[in-house]
């Protein structure tokens, strides 16, 4: 079942956001996560809907989803993932860190009952 683990969390963050705020940014990127994890469950990689969008888009004569390689597989599959999740992780350093902090300080502004210049 591809939504249990989102019938579960999307509650909790709910029901703890009061006492465990987490930041906007965070709510916004948990649940882009959520819906790429039900995607995944529901598809496998050659029936993706994005897949023949491109397919059709770019006019190419396979699913870019579907990967061509010897029988036996690729023997790097594993390492070029773990690769493609660090430049992920890298990217995603450089480039929301200053968005994160900034939203950390006001939750942290807003616990202590303080108000921020221009009413944020």
């Amino acid at each position: 079942m591809e939504v249990a683990p989102v019938l579960i969390g999307a509650p909790v963050l709910i029901a703890t956001r009061g006492r465990f705020p987490l930041t906007t940014l965070l709510y916004v990127l948990i649940a882009l996560h959520a819906l790429a994890e039900i995607l995944g469950g529901a598809y496998t990689y050659a029936r993706v809907p994005l897949g023949f969008w491109l397919e059709g888009l770019l006019a190419l004569t396979q699913n870019p989803s579907v990967r061509s390689s010897a029988p036996k597989g690729d023997p790097w599959d594993t390492q070029s993932d773990m690769f493609m999740a660090l430049i992920g992780a890298v990217t995603a350093l450089l480039t929301l860190s200053r968005l994160q902090d900034r939203q950390i300080e006001r939750l942290s502004v807003s616990e202590a009952g303080v108000t921020l210049p221009g009413g944020g």
